[in-house]
């Protein structure tokens, strides 16, 4: 049996009452985390910890949730009696924290302390007169409290301002004779969060890490100070300070290939990382969908009508060059040639000897291109030479009006299925990138909100998914008999033609009756003119 003295110590009580369901066995704790919990918790004269708040950050999978509850559990049982413990949920856990799970768990694993335990659903009273509650991110009606330890899970997702209250509602109380608790702090577990929306957590992290100090006697472990504000800030799990063993170079090899880079370094290296669009253009499982293994780019012929799009970037952002055409097997439309280029600041791509190249001496004389659509401020000179080798190129301004139209129909055919990726072609898996990094740009259009491709970072490229839609709207103006003005203007507020409603129209019309028919739409002259439908058979030359 534990003495009294090893049970005021958090690391003996941790590892003689925390017990693990998956093992029956209590917990047991690393060297790095006993150094750190008894630097924590280790009480003056008066019988006060050294600090009000701590910041206990560590990569996906550091144990941090389970670090969490056993504070929490040890605070409740040994701190004076008719304490309040609280666990705060943030704003995607909506109701009780992970951690309170686990301490609920833990209590019921454990007969000697569930025997003065009453549990319930989201409280659990202790006999000594401790209150354990887990409160909602809704900080209403929790003014008032007498907390002794308030942990917060995840502080990265306390983004909305009743969260942010809900924060400063446990603000630590003052402590002392003639005060009620003897200690008050918060407790805070997390991984690092998104520069713009975690605010709470960001504030925490410069005031510690960046204008802090170091640890005395922690000085090999990443711990930082800044007054009574503790920050535990690793960065590495598999074989950095803080080891896990838990934690492989395989797994994180596994992980690396499944998540997008930005999430990586989040989730696995607890770095910072910018705030993403909350709306994305098309969710991975959609684009992974699109992906058909076993098809490849399309062989050299004249039986299928090419239509194409070009989006040039000589420095910064890359060159995509897409070709779609209708699948010869599914009738569905496909990426049938795919092509990028990237150039640098101090080497600006070389158009004549790449796309021009490709172009010219590649598609030109073995594919049927009935169009290519381009930016006419930065292809002038490609565009020329390509229409002395029998390709058609017309100007596509990148206007909102017709970037939207672009967008918007790749969004329709992406969405809905009706698009092929060949999964044998090596441009396919950047092309898959540049899809899963678009988001949207909320404009005002005639028929509603409207919306069109941009990028939300620099380093995020979404050339590919640009000239992909734009090669798709040109095959679907010419299904559809379409004679096209495009839009010039470059006002965002401009009001956009309903463009979707015209697809669905034509997609209806073209699945059921498998021919071309006349559609017509009418637009207010004052309206970005991305369609004005005519009269045209599906295979024939204007």
């Amino acid at each position: 049996m534990p003495t009294v003295e090893e049970l005021r110590d958090p690391v003996g009580f941790i590892e003689s009452q925390f017990i693990v369901p998956e093992t029956g066995q209590p917990l047991r704790l690393l060297d790095w985390q006993k150094r750190i919990l008894r630097h924590l918790f280790a009480p003056d004269d008066q019988g006060h910890y050294p600090y009000s708040d701590i910041v206990w950050s560590l990569p996906k999978k550091g144990g941090k949730t389970t670090i969490g509850a056993a504070v929490g559990l040890w605070a409740a049982f040994t701190w004076e009696r008719n304490n309040e413990v609280y666990f705060l949920a943030n704003d995607q856990e909506q109701a009780k924290s992970r951690s309170f799970s686990d301490l609920v768990t833990a209590i019921e694993h454990n007969q000697a302390l569930s025997q003065s335990a009453y549990i319930r659903q989201t409280d659990v009273a202790l006999s000594t007169g401790t209150q354990i509650k887990a409160i909602a991110s809704d900080y209403t009606g929790e003014s008032g409290t007498r907390h002794g330890l308030a942990l917060f899970d995840e502080l990265w997702a306390f983004v909305t301002e009743s969260s942010r209250r809900l924060w400063e509602e446990f603000t630590p109380l003052p402590c002392g004779p003639g005060f009620a608790r003897r200690n008050s702090l918060r407790f805070v577990t997390t991984t690092a969060g998104f520069v713009g929306e975690s605010h709470v957590l960001l504030d925490l992290y410069r005031r510690g890490v960046e204008q802090g100090e170091r640890v005395p006697g922690l000085e090999d472990l990443p711990c930082y100070r800044s007054g009574r504000l503790f920050i535990l800030w690793s960065h590495n799990l598999a074989d950095g300070p803080t080891p896990v063993p838990w934690v492989s170079g395989e797994y994180l090899a596994d992980q690396r290939e499944s998540l997008r880079p930005a999430q990586y370094r989040r989730l696995h290296g607890n770095e910072w990382c910018k705030a993403e669009s909350k709306n994305p253009f098309l969710r991975r499982e959609q684009i992974e969908a699109l992906v058909q293994p076993g098809v490849g780019e399309l062989n050299p012929t004249h039986d299928v009508e090419l239509y194409g799009a070009l989006d040039v970037g000589t420095r910064s952002d890359m060159t995509s060059l897409t070709f779609v055409c209708r699948d010869p097997a599914t009738d569905k439309p496909r990426v049938a040639v795919q092509r990028f280029w990237q150039g640098s600041a101090d080497q600006p791509l070389d158009l004549a000897n790449t796309l021009d190249e490709f172009v010219c001496h590649q598609v030109a004389p073995f594919y049927d291109v009935r169009i290519l659509l381009y930016d006419l401020s930065q292809a002038e000179q490609s565009t020329a030479k390509f229409k002395r080798y029998g390709v058609p190129c017309e100007s596509f301004p990148p206007s909102p009006g017709n970037l939207a139209a672009a967008s918007r129909c790749l969004h329709t055919h992406a969405a809905s299925g009706n698009l092929i990726l060949p999964g044998d072609m090596p441009e396919t898996q950047r092309l898959c990138e540049h899809l899963e990094n678009a988001v949207c740009k909320m404009v005002a259009g005639e028929d509603g909100e409207n919306y069109y491709i941009v990028k939300p970072s620099p380093a995020r490229k979404v050339d590919g998914a640009v000239s992909a839609g734009m090669a798709l709207l040109a095959l679907t103006r010419n299904e559809s008999g379409s004679v096209t003005v495009w839009s010039t203007s470059d006002r965002e507020d401009a009001p956009m033609p309903g463009y979707n409603q015209l697809v669905r129209e034509y997609q209806e019309e073209w699945h059921r009756s498998k021919c071309i028919k006349r559609l017509c739409v009418s637009l207010p002259c004052y309206a970005p003119l991305c369609i004005i439908a005519g009269i045209r058979q599906r295979g024939g030359r204007e």
